[in-house]
């Protein structure tokens, strides 16, 4: 008979600790719940913070590119017209030049530069160069090639 009373006292205190922490656990007004609305609104205004923030990078990156390419594209048609107009010009004086001729007048050109005794003219001496040029070429692919075999 004491084991019975013994158990159903502890049944009873078990209940009376259940069902009372419920009441602990579940009061709003309390320490418990002020902690759970202090943490839900800590997280709330980190993730606003960080969607705040993304937005301000995403736009900032936005604001930046699209100011970069109006520079680029501000200062190509700058340039383009630079080199439009300074071509002009150019075009215009040299129209200019070949048609006042009145300074040129009596004006003759002579050669200076002739086959300097050698029968040789430029063209003559440019084919020589290619040549020395290619047989350069291919004696240091020859030497390269054979230091690669000699080695293996």
């Amino acid at each position: 008979m004491l084991k019975k009373s013994i158990v159903l006292a502890l049944t009873i205190c078990l209940l009376l600790v259940l069902s009372s922490t419920y009441v602990f656990a579940d009061n709003n007004d309390g320490i418990v719940g002020n902690i759970v609305k202090d943490a839900k609104n800590a997280i709330s205004n980190g993730a606003n913070a960080v969607r705040n923030t993304l937005n301000d990078s995403k736009n900032t990156i936005e604001n930046g590119t699209r100011n970069v390419v109006n520079d680029v594209k501000n200062d190509t048609n700058n340039g383009t017209n630079m080199v439009r107009n300074d071509i002009s010009n150019g075009a215009n004086t040299v129209t200019t030049d070949v048609s006042d001729t009145s300074s040129d007048a009596g004006y003759t050109a002579t050669r200076t530069s002739q086959n300097a005794g050698n029968n040789m003219d430029s063209t003559t001496w440019m084919w020589v160069l290619l040549i020395i040029a290619a047989a350069v070429i291919i004696g240091l692919v020859w030497y390269y090639a054979s230091q690669t075999n000699n080695k293996e």
